[in-house]
């Protein structure tokens, strides 16, 4: 990450600077640009450079730096936080349904993984099975009952609109 950081501040000094010019650069500090981004967010941080292209960063010089060293220091400062390469804090659990989290937080938290994973996967079929009994007056179980949930094509339950690519994805 850090070599990924020194290369897009190279490039960012030297199209500020006059040294080369955007048109030649621009690719490269995209790609890197976009890997950069990737690897901060797998460490749940934001990239600090708000550029993802070299125009863009060339309107904001234009505006508000109009001297070679204020360039020069504006992209120094830009990635000056040292990284930390650890992700941040996110309590896990306050993003799971409070049931959920009722039935499986104390197994996790005693490292019985399998089994807490099992158990809300239980819960999740029971829930599912029940909503889809109520409505179709079948009972299903495991796959196909899933399958029948959430079928593409005629949902018992509905997640989204799924006339449109991502409504059926999701």
């Amino acid at each position: 990450m850090k070599e990924l950081i020194q290369k897009i501040k190279d490039i960012m000094i030297e199209v500020s600077t006059g040294k080369a010019r955007i048109e030649d650069k621009n690719p490269e500090y995209q790609e890197i640009y976009s890997l950069l981004s990737s690897e901060y967010n797998n460490i749940h941080k934001v990239n600090p450079n708000q550029f993802s292209d070299l125009w863009e960063f060339h309107q904001y010089w234009k505006e508000n730096l109009p001297q070679y060293s204020d360039r020069r220091a504006y992209v120094i400062k830009l990635y000056k936080d040292p990284i930390d390469l650890k992700p941040s804090t996110i309590d896990f659990w306050e993003l799971i349904h409070p049931l959920i989290k009722s039935i499986s937080k104390s197994r996790f938290d005693s490292e019985h993984y399998a089994d807490s994973v099992e158990s809300a996967m239980k819960e999740v079929n029971v829930r599912v099975k029940t909503i889809v009994k109520n409505i179709t007056g079948n009972e299903d179980d495991g796959s196909s009952l899933m399958k029948k949930a959430f079928s593409v094509n005629n949902p018992v339950i509905r997640l989204d609109d799924t006339s449109n690519e991502t409504g059926r994805n999701i």
